[in-house]
């Protein structure tokens, strides 16, 4: 096993740039998620890994070994897609051992990969069956447990449980969650899903048109994101994001929009002095809002968006300006047309107009 290192990758389909100045190591053994919207290079960028597909410039690594004109078969990976690509004469004993009978692996071994395999993975009673007998999770699970098999150093997973309603999405998590304990090799898994993305990976990486933004465990990427796009991408309900400017009354250090205004507390306003009389950006988390008559800050409750057990505000703070707020059981009021409240100084956010933290 051996660390993944991509160098100054470029990637371009005509003029279009797929990837741009793409650096990242990956340690060997850890969970990786790449994580972005649809069509931002995510799955372009697992397959140059795989080497399914070529890069414009740049090389890759394994360990020490340059890799980056390696045919796929000879990279010792193994790639699971979203749609499975099962052989639909097959059963699923035949779909699993299939890599294996390629390799003209003897039949005792093959038998006793896939009693292993299909043990690990609750296939057990499913060998037999072909694939057009399966639901969509035991399908992906058969997809996993033929790459499982042939005992890559690397697995590359590309948006694998999209196809799937919600409960089984859940379910598969924590399967992959489990089987990498297990296997203890490095895991590349791709998804636009950052609920997904959260829960599962060591490290997270994210990327938006073809560039890597920000490369950080799940909770340093929520807690501190570097741009105003993981900010607003990190996180369900979003962050909440307004432009202000920023000035001086007397001593008191305040955001200004319109006829809105926001005093700081002492403790935060040292990081941000030298954009005095600048626009900056506000970023605030749904639940860094503190509801109280004395709060600084009046709105007009829109409605209140309820999902399980937690409930939304979502509140016009200006024309045209709404936030979203979380609800705690002793918010009652919150139900009224009007609020007060306040933001906690010590969860604000700030960027500057180039979109990069402060």
């Amino acid at each position: 096993m051996a660390d993944l290192r991509l160098v100054n990758i470029n990637k371009n389909f005509d003029k279009v740039q797929a990837l741009s100045g793409v650096n990242l190591t990956i340690k060997q053994g850890s969970f990786c998620v790449i994580l972005g919207p649809s069509g931002c290079g995510k799955s372009t960028l697992l397959n140059l890994i795989a080497g399914l597909e070529e890069a414009s410039q740049g090389k890759v690594y394994l360990g020490e070994k340059e890799i980056t004109g390696l045919p796929p078969h000879k990279r010792n990976m193994a790639m699971v897609f979203q749609n499975y690509a099962l052989y639909p004469h097959l059963s699923v004993f035949e779909n699993i051992a299939f890599g294996l009978r390629i390799k003209k692996e003897k039949e005792k071994q093959i038998k006793e990969k896939i009693e292993q395999v299909s043990k690990a993975l609750n296939l057990e009673d499913k060998l037999g069956r072909l694939p057009r007998e399966l639901s969509g999770g035991e399908k992906q699970r058969v997809a996993t447990g033929r790459a499982i098999v042939r005992d890559p150093e690397l697995f590359l997973f590309d948006e694998p449980l999209s196809n799937l309603d919600a409960r089984l999405r859940v379910e598969l998590r924590s399967q992959f969650i489990k089987l990498h304990q297990r296997i203890k090799k490095t895991i590349i898994y791709v998804t636009h899903d950052q609920l997904e993305a959260m829960a599962l990976g060591e490290i997270i990486v994210v990327i938006k048109n073809g560039r890597i933004q920000q490369i950080s465990p799940a909770q340093e990427l929520y807690a501190v994101p570097q741009n105003l796009f993981v900010a607003s991408f990190i996180g369900s309900p979003p962050m909440n994001i307004i432009k202000f400017t920023l000035k001086k009354k007397d001593t008191k250090i305040q955001l200004i929009k319109e006829n809105l205004v926001i005093e700081l507390t002492n403790d935060v306003t040292q990081k941000i002095l030298s954009y005095l009389g600048q626009d900056i950006y506000l970023g605030f988390r749904p639940s860094a809002v503190r509801f109280g008559p004395a709060g600084q800050i009046k709105g007009k409750v829109i409605f209140i968006e309820n999902i399980g057990e937690d409930s939304y505000a979502h509140i016009e703070i200006i024309e045209g300006t709404e936030i979203i707020a979380k609800v705690n059981d002793k918010d009652a009021r919150v139900g009224k047309n009007s609020v007060n409240f306040n933001i906690d100084n010590q969860a604000m956010h700030f960027f500057d107009l180039q979109e990069k933290r402060i």
